[in-house]
């Protein structure tokens, strides 16, 4: 029996060494995932290369460990080919494991469950182009959905499967119940909240099913084994929930061009209003139109803008800032008479964003964190809470809640949050149903579908809700109101009116009858563009701010953060500068400087967009400790 010198790829994000060798008695396919033992205990991990132990005895000999044994049990083909390849040119963009990209884009049950899970179909391939299509296709959700249903049947036709990618499961869901008709028997839908058994059930599946499928899921699913799939589509596509919060920061967006190009399928980006970036690409010819692109939004809602100098101007208490309009007050009215419902957005949640003191100007700010304290109420207790880390001050029990530099107790809350919006509402309208929906009272999605139900299913309901309501609004709103956005705008990020265009456009198409915008800046042309509903308008001047300044899509921006104390932070980026080898190399505090007393400085590196990837560059960038976090692509350089 001959002994072979098996080379695996771990799969995991904590696992920092790229490739571990074993050996074993069996003849392992490459591309299969075996168990293995470190540190331990078993983790999966995917064989890249096979060897005799005959002709790698040097290689052995040279080791400085001792070579341990594979687990026994059967290799499982879990990933196609192209999956694999995609994954490698994934962790090469993004600086970071090819393990990790595995874990990130497949189902933590199914490498749990591999013995019992499926394997990769073996369904004929079609023919298909040398050289896969990318499209855009930017138009009305409604129009998106006819033409998705249309390609369903032409490609099922054809003998070929489909992936639509949705952002979250509330999506996924939705999505399934508004395109499956029909087709129910060859749908088949995957998101994170299903349990072990079911996901293992549905991949099986997947992997069994000889007939074309329409996968609905989210991209942790877009190693699905099935080789058949012709076409890619990423919904929604200008959705923040694309990309990584955790480490590594990879955007499944771009993930899907590779996975696209390297099985040979076409990739289509759909929304109502695409990224910049996006855009841009299809203008320098990379990603024609998939459809013809809408220039201008499609609603059937008025849009007013309400100047709030002029309702502070005719306030009777001068030095008081109203925050909701006589016109928000009529029309909330209007709306209950005729049983109809009404959304009011706020940008923040809490009473208020920001306290500063009346005698000395100084803002409360966390003692460990720099970042605001935002005052908050719940029933008679009123408090000051840390968005950041969670510390919290009850008012009046903890000197805490006075002004550090001069001991003043004169605090004044400021700003607008969706807590203050509810207080004064309930005042106006003390018999109106009121339901809130934000982090502070919602915390899990069955509290917030409760919510949701209430509101669409009771007549005369007022909504207020921040970001974390947007994607429950499936149904029409008769009156959507906008409240307390300008401090959005003041947040200083190269991507900060690209979002709060994309809210407000998407906030445009759920109303009915009426979207009325409260700001201060009834002038400020992003509003005259939501207002006509130009896409068009604002894309151009947004992407030429974006030239003026080096911006993305001009640029490749890659963010490098240390995490530690000042001092620290400051000695090792400046060390880091001189690792890296590179001329320019800006080195600057975080926009909230330290979280839970942590310090975090970033780096950035900028380059030609067709500079990247470089490979001397993230082989340095990988050798980095965990103290260092890369971002490529970073949603913000915050």
């Amino acid at each position: 029996m001959q002994i072979n010198l098996v080379t695996v790829m771990p799969i995991g994000k904590s696992i920092f060494k790229e490739h571990l060798s074993y050996f074993s008695m069996e003849d392992l396919p490459l591309g299969s995932v075996v168990n293995v033992p470190l540190r331990g205990r078993s983790i999966p991990a995917l064989v890249v290369s096979v060897e005799s132990a005959e002709d790698s005895k040097a290689k052995i000999k040279a080791a400085s460990f001792a070579i341990k044994k594979i687990e026994n049990g059967k290799p499982r083909q879990l990933f196609s080919s192209a999956f694999i390849n995609a994954v490698d040119e994934a962790a090469l963009y993004f600086a970071a494991s090819a393990g990790a990209i595995i874990e990130i884009f497949s189902p933590r049950a199914v490498i749990e469950e591999s013995a019992t899970a499926g394997e990769v179909i073996s369904v004929p391939k079609k023919e298909r182009a040398s050289t896969p299509e990318q499209f855009v296709f930017q138009s009305d959700e409604e129009e998106r959905l006819v033409a998705y249903r249309s390609l369903f049947r032409e490609e099922f036709a054809r003998g070929s499967s489909l992936f639509l990618c949705l952002p979250t499961i509330e999506d996924v869901e939705r999505y399934t119940t508004l395109l499956a008709k029909g087709i129910e028997n060859y749908v088949v839908t995957l998101h994170s909240e299903l349990s072990k058994k079911e996901t293992v059930a549905r991949w099986q599946r997947i992997a069994s099913e000889t007939h074309p499928l329409l996968i609905i899921g989210t991209s942790t699913f877009f190693s699905v084994p099935r080789n058949d799939i012709s076409t890619f589509i990423i919904e929604k596509e200008s959705s923040s929930a694309y990309r990584r919060i955790g480490r590594p920061h990879v955007d499944a967006r771009t993930f899907a061009e590779f996975l696209a190009k390297k099985s040979g399928a076409r990739l289509i980006f759909g929304d109502t209003t695409l990224r910049t970036e996006t855009l841009h690409r299809h203008d320098e010819h990379e990603f024609p139109e998939w459809r013809p692109i809408k220039l201008r939004l499609r609603a059937q809602a008025e849009t007013v803008v309400v100047d709030m100098k002029k309702e502070a101007e005719k306030a009777s208490i001068k030095k008081v800032y109203p925050i909701i309009s006589e016109r928000l007050i009529s029309e909330i009215g209007e709306t209950i008479k005729r049983n109809g419902n009404i959304f009011v957005f706020a940008g923040r949640r809490g009473l208020a964003p920001v306290t500063v003191c009346e005698d000395c100007g100084e803002t409360l700010m966390c003692s460990h964190c720099t970042s605001p304290m935002v005052l908050h109420e719940e029933g008679l207790i009123r408090f000051y809470l840390c968005h950041q880390c969670g510390k919290k001050i009850i008012l009046g029990k903890q000197t805490e809640d006075l002004c550090r530099a001069c001991g003043s107790w004169r605090m004044k809350p400021l700003g607008i949050g969706s807590g203050r919006i509810e207080s004064e509402l309930e005042k106006k309208f003390p018999r109106l149903n009121i339901v809130r929906l934000d982090s502070d009272v919602a915390k899990t999605r069955k509290s917030i579908a409760k919510a949701i139900k209430e509101f669409y299913g009771s007549k005369a309901t007022l909504l207020i809700g921040t970001e974390l309501a947007l994607p429950y609004l499936t149904e029409e709103i008769d009156c959507v109101a906008v409240v307390g956005i300008d401090s959005l705008f003041t947040i200083p990020d190269f991507r900060i009116e690209e979002k709060i265009f994309q809210t407000l456009s998407y906030l445009k198409t759920r109303a009915r009858r009426l979207l009325l915008i409260q700001t201060r800046d009834i002038d400020r042309a992003l509003l005259v563009d939501v207002a006509k509903g130009d896409l068009i308008g604002f894309y151009r001047r947004e992407l030429e701010e974006r030239k003026k300044f080096g911006y993305p899509p001009f640029a490749k921006l890659l963010k490098i953060t240390y995490r530690g104390k000042k001092e620290e932070a400051i000695r090792e980026m400046n060390r880091l500068h001189n690792y890296l080898r590179v001329d320019a190399f800006p080195i600057f505090p975080a926009f909230i400087q330290e979280v839970k007393k942590e310090y975090r400085l970033h780096g950035l590196l900028s380059f030609e967009p067709k500079q990247w990837p470089r490979l001397p560059l993230i082989e340095r960038l990988k050798t980095l400790p965990p103290q260092f976090d890369i971002e490529v692509d970073p949603e913000t350089i915050l």
